[in-house]
C-alpha cells in the first residue's frame, strides 16, 4: 500500500531530479535556436550581416584587444584602445594554436579558459571574434584527428549558461608567413587539407563557426586566389606586416593595394573581407591619418584588425596607441571618422537582417 509518506518522498525525489537536470545535469536546456543550414541561427545571421557590412562602415579591433596591452595582461575589462578613446574594439582576434594538444594555454601563453571567457564577453557586447588556428605540424592522421576533436570540443564550449554559443570566424591555417609548414604545401594539397579539417569539424558538430581564408599580402589577387580553399568560405583576410626597415609611404601603398585586392576577391567570391595590419615601427599621428585611414575606409572592408600590444613601454611592442604613447591624436582622428566603427557603434550583428540600426553617434 502506498502511504502519504511514500508519496511525499517520491514527489520530493522527482522534484530534486528536475532541479538537478535544470541546474547542472547533462540535459541542460539550450536557448540557442538552430538555423536551416545546421548552424546556429545567430551564426547564420552573422554570415548574412557580414556580407554587406562594409556599407555601414569598417569595424576596428585588435588581436587580443581585451586580453593584453602595454604593461598589462589578463586584466578584466581592460583594453589599450578603450584607455585611449573610451570605447572597446568592435572586433577581437584570438589564436587557438596550442589548445589542440590539450594544453592549458595557447601558443601565446594565454590560458584557454581566459580566451573562452573573453570570446563570450565579446559576443555579449555584440562584437566580432576572429579566431586563428595556426595548425602545428603533425606526424600522423590519427594525431590530427585527435586534435580536431579537441578543437571541436573547445569551440562547442564557447557558450553561456543558457547554452547560447558565441559565433566566431575561424581562420583555418592562416597563410600569414612563408615559414609555416603548410605554406610549403602545393596549392592542391593545402586546399585538400583545409577541406578535410573544415568537413571534420562540421561532422563533429561544430555549429557556431564561419570558415575564413587568411593570407599575407601578395602582388596580385590571382596569386592570393591560388590557395583558395575547396570548402565553404565566408570571410577573406589579408595580413599586411611592416618590416623594420619599411618606410611609411611604401607601407601606405601596400595597404591601399591590399584593400583593392580584397574588394576584387570579395566581389568575385561573394564573401566578407577584412584586413589585419601588423606594424610596430610607426607611431606618428600621420601614420593613422595618411596611411591607415585612407586604406581601411576606401570601401569593401567589414573589419580591420590590428596586431597585439604587449610588453613594457620601452619594448615598443605596440600596434595601436596606448596611454602615454605616441600617435594618440592620429588614432583619435581615425576613431572620430564616421566610417570607422567601434563597439559602441555595432549592434545587431547576430540578429536577422533588418534595416540599418540608427546609431547614437560617437
Amino acid at each position: 500500500m502506498t502511504t502519504k509518506k511514500t508519496l511525499r518522498t517520491l514527489t520530493l525525489l522527482a522534484l530534486a531530479a528536475a532541479l538537478f537536470t535544470a541546474c547542472g545535469g547533462k540535459e541542460k536546456k539550450s536557448y540557442d535556436e538552430m538555423g536551416e543550414s545546421g548552424l546556429t541561427a545567430r551564426t547564420e545571421n552573422l554570415a548574412a550581416n557580414l556580407l554587406g557590412f562594409h556599407e555601414k562602415g569598417v569595424m576596428v579591433g585588435q588581436m587580443y584587444g581585451t586580453l593584453k596591452g602595454v604593461g598589462w595582461q589578463g586584466d578584466s575589462a581592460r583594453s589599450d584602445i578603450h584607455s585611449v578613446c573610451n570605447d572597446y574594439p568592435a572586433c577581437n582576434g584570438y589564436e587557438l594554436s596550442g589548445i589542440e594538444s590539450g594544453g592549458k594555454t595557447n601558443a601565446d601563453g594565454i590560458p584557454k579558459e581566459l580566451l573562452r571567457r573573453d570570446i563570450l564577453a565579446m559576443a555579449q557586447r555584440g562584437g566580432l571574434s576572429i579566431v586563428n588556428w595556426t595548425l602545428p605540424s603533425y606526424t600522423a592522421d590519427k594525431q590530427l584527428d585527435g586534435w580536431l576533436k579537441t578543437v571541436a570540443d573547445y569551440l562547442d564550449s564557447l557558450q553561456d549558461d543558457y547554452g547560447k554559443k558565441a559565433p566566431v570566424v575561424l581562420m583555418l591555417m592562416p597563410l600569414d608567413s612563408d615559414s609555416l609548414w603548410y605554406a610549403k604545401l602545393s596549392p592542391q594539397d593545402y586546399t585538400a587539407l583545409y577541406a578535410r579539417i573544415a568537413n571534420t569539424l562540421r561532422d563533429l558538430g561544430t555549429t557556431n563557426v564561419l570558415f575564413g581564408y587568411s593570407c599575407r599580402m601578395l602582388p596580385t589577387a590571382d596569386e592570393l586566389l591560388r590557395r583558395w580553399p575547396s570548402a565553404p568560405v565566408k570571410v577573406v583576410n589579408i595580413t599586411c606586416k611592416a618590416a623594420e626597415n619599411t618606410d611609411m609611404t611604401t607601407f601606405a601603398n601596400t595597404l591601399a593595394t591590399a584593400a583593392e585586392s580584397l574588394r576584387s576577391i570579395a566581389s568575385l567570391k561573394r564573401v566578407a573581407a577584412g584586413m589585419t595590419i601588423e606594424a610596430r615601427t610607426f607611431s606618428s599621428d600621420d601614420y593613422w591619418t595618411a596611411a591607415v585611414l585612407p586604406a581601411i575606409t576606401s570601401g569593401g572592408l567589414a573589419y580591420t584588425l590590428f596586431g597585439a600590444n604587449g610588453g613594457d613601454p620601452d619594448s615598443h611592442n605596440a600596434c595601436v596607441p596606448y596611454p602615454g604613447g605616441n600617435g594618440i591624436n592620429g588614432f583619435m582622428s581615425l576613431y572620430n571618422d564616421k566610417r570607422t566603427l567601434f563597439a559602441h557603434d555595432v549592434n545587431g550583428l547576430y540578429l536577422k537582417q533588418q534595416k540599418e540600426p540608427e546609431g547614437e553617434g560617437k
